[in-house]
């Protein structure tokens, strides 16, 4: 059951930031917490929500990366920072990893502690509605093409369903990586949307076989 109520305001902890909370954005994260994630003991009543953005309203004891007035956006993958694996820049593999919104309590609220470390600064030009829906997505998809595909310019890249949060991030990723990228999508306006997010060749995946219109 989703509801929509009153919850007390959170005070940051030692190392915490609290924001208030302009804009957030829907993932299909939100989705799979809400039909419950197997090993997931979650404490109830749950506060849903891993993309945000907003102004920092005070901070906790030991924060000085920020102060109150400062425009933000929420990365919600939580590490310790400390073991190998966050050391070798492998923090999605650290033994404590967790996420905001998925593990502990999110950030589709009115105001959110959030750990100092999990914040970027965002400048004040920037929209709350694009600060507060492009953390998660981005992430995403730079991770699956430049940490994990190491993509360089001229070299070809397919994204498939690129309407979507993580599809339209990977093909403004790959655009600004100068590739060639080909995206697929089912309907003229988000096809037209690709083509603005910097696709080279749109493709509806509902009437062609993609596979034959990228040679």
């Amino acid at each position: 059951m989703i509801e929509y109520g009153e919850f007390p305001d959170p005070e940051p902890d030692r190392g915490e930031v609290l924001v208030d909370v302009k804009a957030g954005a829907l993932n299909h994260l939100d989705i799979w917490t809400r039909r419950g994630m197997p090993g997931i003991d979650l404490e109830m009543p749950h506060i849903p929500g891993s993309d945000a953005a907003g102004v920092v309203e005070a901070v906790g004891e030991g924060v000085t990366r920020f102060e109150p007035g400062d425009h933000v956006a929420v990365s919600a993958g939580v590490s310790c920072g400390n073991c190998e694996f966050c050391r070798n820049g492998e923090e999605s593999l650290c033994v404590s990893f967790h996420i905001i919104g998925e593990h502990v309590r999110g950030v589709h609220a009115e105001k959110a502690a959030v750990p100092a470390e999990n914040l970027v600064p965002v400048p004040d030009h920037v929209d709350w509605e694009v600060a507060g829906s492009a953390s998660l997505v981005f992430q995403t998809a730079w991770r699956m093409l430049q940490t994990r595909a190491d993509i360089e310019a001229g070299e070809k890249v397919l994204v498939l369903g690129a309407s979507g949060g993580v599809g339209h991030a990977a093909v403004q990723i790959a655009d600004h990586a100068g590739c060639e990228v080909f995206a697929t999508a089912s309907t003229e306006a988000k096809l037209s949307h690709a083509e603005e997010c910097g696709a080279d060749h749109v493709i509806d995946y509902e009437a062609n076989d993609f596979a034959e219109e990228i040679d």
